[in-house]
């Protein structure tokens, strides 16, 4: 019989490992932030099923063309399965994981008829049900369904080796055969995953781990773990929450009219439109807040005209209501004259919006970029509608949730 060396103790490896995580995942679990979704380094370990794409028939065509009379009479083709990896998350997109995967055991039982039993053997012995254990790199690229569940597509590279030991039925205990084999490859996966909490995800996934002969797929249920950092990314754009706040009764007051009392509040000067948390404190939600500026100008012209002044004030207040740090503005021409000389009207152009902007509105000059793109850029046939500046601003932004 067929089998394979691997660690028989892998699952209390993976419990000793999962067991504090759920600890700390029941702790943590009042301790709700703003968001749930983490970013920076974590740890993460899974534990599964795989099983290997092989059948008695398959395994008896590679006895023959082994050239040996050989039938497989049982086939074990899945095994537990387990992983244990280091990752990070750059952002709720993207993460890199590196780590140590372990595709289980597998074994055969076989049986013929030969009259020279040592060379029957050296050629049986190199026919069995691949598997393997190695080092595992992937990247992963992460969709948000909502503010806890996530779609993640996986691409991997998995570097394995196996152990195969031949031994004869009769006395299991006396090897008869053996070897080694290793090889490498890129994986495909998937994933459904659910936030626990900030620090604390768990997650069921699918990997297609194609090895030198044979195929494995292995389901798993898995945690990651964030630790080392307070940061927080920002959640998925969702439509901004409109949140009730209930009015409590008591007799300490409430100054701020936020529904929490001064005894309890710690923000006491909450603006009263703004939705609260139990500690009186103005609850935060993503937001995407976009503005698109065009101004035309005259033939040869960097001149603004007086029309423009209102839409260009809405620009400025834009600015200042969601604080942006930085703008660009673009300028263009018509095709009419060189490339040369309308390259230095375009960011005349430019330099016209951003020259009022600062003196005329307040607006900061360090933040404001000019940019002259000539006659690169048309968006019409008309030359008229090309003698423009262009400003588009699309920022996600942590703003307040108003109440009803």
């Amino acid at each position: 019989m067929k089998t394979y060396p691997f660690c028989s103790s892998s699952s209390v490896l993976i419990t000793a490992l999962l067991c504090p995580l759920v600890v700390q995942a029941a702790e943590n679990e009042s301790q709700q932030t703003e968001h749930m979704w983490s970013q920076g380094w974590y740890l993460g370990g899974q534990f599964g099923l795989a099983t290997t794409n092989v059948s008695n028939a398959g395994l008896d065509e590679l006895y023959e063309q082994a050239g040996i009379d050989a039938s497989s009479t049982k086939v074990d083709d899945s095994g537990a399965s387990y992983g244990l990896f280091l990752g990070y998350k750059f952002n709720q997109y993207f993460s890199v994981e590196a780590g140590y995967l372990d595709l289980g055991e597998r074994s055969v039982e076989f049986s013929g008829q030969t009259t020279d039993l040592d060379a029957y053997y050296d050629l049986a012995e190199h026919v069995y049900p691949e598997t393997g254990d190695g080092w595992s790199l992937s990247v992963l690229g992460t969709y948000p369904l909502s503010e806890r569940f996530s779609v993640t597509g996986k691409l991997g590279y998995f570097a394995w080796e196996l152990d195969a030991v031949t031994s004869s039925i009769a006395d299991e205990a006396s090897q008869v055969g053996s070897d080694s084999h290793s090889g490498s490859g890129v994986w495909l996966g998937a994933e459904l995953g659910y936030q626990i909490n900030h620090d604390m995800q768990a997650y069921v996934s699918y990997q297609h781990m194609p090895l030198d002969a044979d195929e494995v797929g292995v389901f798993a249920l898995g945690l990651r773990y964030w630790f080392g950092s307070d940061s927080r990314d920002a959640a998925p754009v969702l439509p901004a929450a409109v949140v009730p706040t209930l009015a409590k009764i008591g007799s300490d007051g409430d100054s701020d009219s936020d529904g929490v009392f001064n005894a309890q509040d710690q923000c006491l000067d909450t603006p009263s439109t703004h939705a609260v948390d139990s500690r009186g404190c103005t609850l935060f939600a993503p937001r995407v807040v976009e503005m698109k500026l065009t101004v035309l100008y005259e033939n040869d012209s960097d001149k603004i005209d007086l029309s423009n002044t209102d839409k260009i004030q809405k620009l400025a207040d834009f600015i200042e209501q969601y604080d942006i740090k930085q703008i660009t503005v673009f300028g263009h021409t018509s095709a009419v004259g060189s490339q040369a000389y309308n390259q230095k009207l375009s960011e005349r152009r430019a330099a016209s919006v951003a020259e009022m902007l600062a003196a005329d509105f307040n607006i900061a000059t360090g933040i404001i970029k000019a940019v002259g793109k000539g006659e690169s850029e048309p968006i019409s046939h008309i030359p008229e509608q090309n003698r423009r500046i262009e400003v588009y601003l699309n920022e996600e932004l942590n703003l307040p949730v108003l109440k009803q």
